[in-house]
């Protein structure tokens, strides 16, 4: 049974918002024309995130995020950039993470190629994120038409 974090109203900080692009990428944990999960920061806090992708179509990515602890983060990042021999050991790391964090009841609408946030979408409560990876997904422009279609309710 695969463990799934929970989700919350865990709260992003004030500068991920639509129109911006506050991350600086710490660590690329896997990609696909671009960067599809990763461990970032936000450039003007430090905020840890993990941001995973649900559903992607050409440029644009439906991405979950994770307020991740900052310790638990700087250590995680610590040990991988460190290498190991054991092949494994990244894969359980990156796992433990994910077990210890958090989805926030917001999803990213971003533009890849710039990269810049299109939008953030507020979640309901009846709303229920994956857990898996986007490569256990089936990225078939749901996720992509969820997050346009509140897009286009908030702005007009």
């Amino acid at each position: 049974m695969q463990h799934s974090p929970t989700t919350s109203t865990a709260e992003l900080c004030e500068h991920v918002r639509a129109d911006s692009w506050p991350f600086d990428v710490t660590l690329t944990l896997d990609e696909h024309l671009g960067v599809t999960d990763a461990l970032v920061s936000c450039r003007q806090c430090g905020q840890p995130y993990l941001l995973e992708m649900l559903d992607w179509q050409a440029d644009q990515r439906v991405m979950r995020i994770s307020v991740l602890d900052r310790s638990q983060a700087a250590g995680v990042i610590r040990d991988l950039t460190r290498g190991s021999c054991d092949l494994g050991r990244a894969a359980a790391e990156v796992h433990h993470l994910r077990t210890l964090s958090t989805f926030s009841r917001c999803l990213l609408l971003i533009q890849a190629r710039t990269p810049v946030i299109e939008a953030v979408v507020a979640l309901p409560p009846d709303v229920r994120l994956p857990g898996g990876s986007w490569r256990e997904l089936p990225c078939d422009g749901s996720w992509l038409s969820y997050a346009r279609s509140k897009t286009s309710m908030t702005n007009g």
